[in-house]
């Protein structure tokens, strides 16, 4: 193997490693995103499941 060859393999294999990474960082932020709506909904729905209940109470008590 010729230096050229070797030169362009290496290039070859330092552009997979950042298509790679790239994409890596694509799911994390998504993983990322979709973990902070979930807290976010999850913390919307028991604020109004609580609302609701003392609603309830008041209606009842």
């Amino acid at each position: 193997m010729n230096q050229q060859e070797q030169i362009a393999r290496i290039q070859q294999n330092q552009a997979d490693v950042r298509a790679f990474v790239a994409e890596q960082h694509e799911l994390s932020q998504a993983a990322t995103t979709a973990a902070w709506k979930l807290v976010t909904f999850g913390f919307l729905a028991g604020a109004a499941l609580f609302g609701a209940g003392a609603v309830f109470m008041r209606l009842i008590g």
